[in-house]
């Protein structure tokens, strides 16, 4: 998987929708050889009211799905800035560890 091997890709980004299989997606998480950021989508109050109109799939409580994620080392973003922001900070410790002096 190249997203996996690229040496360009310091940190792995996501949108995460509802996941149909959860244990398929645990398991290729633990082959992933770089940081996971996953902004789920219907966080906020205001997403949820929307996500529920579309499906209440999307709305299921986001402290269960962090709860999932953290033993496999995925964080989760609690906004489009705080996904921004954690993908950046991965790019430059990456960056930094490449270019020690």
């Amino acid at each position: 998987m190249y997203i996996n091997e690229g040496p360009h890709i310091s940190v792995i980004g996501d949108y995460l929708e509802p996941v149909d299989d959860g244990e398929k997606f645990l398991n290729a998480s633990k082959k992933l050889k770089k940081p996971m950021v996953v902004l789920k989508s219907g966080k906020t109050a205001a997403w949820q009211k929307v996500a529920q109109s579309h499906t209440a799939a999307l709305a299921r409580n986001g402290l269960i799905l962090e709860g999932i994620l953290n033993p496999y080392g995925i964080l989760r973003a609690d906004s489009t800035e705080d996904f921004l922001i954690r993908q950046r900070y991965f790019f430059i410790l990456a960056f930094l560890k490449e270019n020690r002096c």
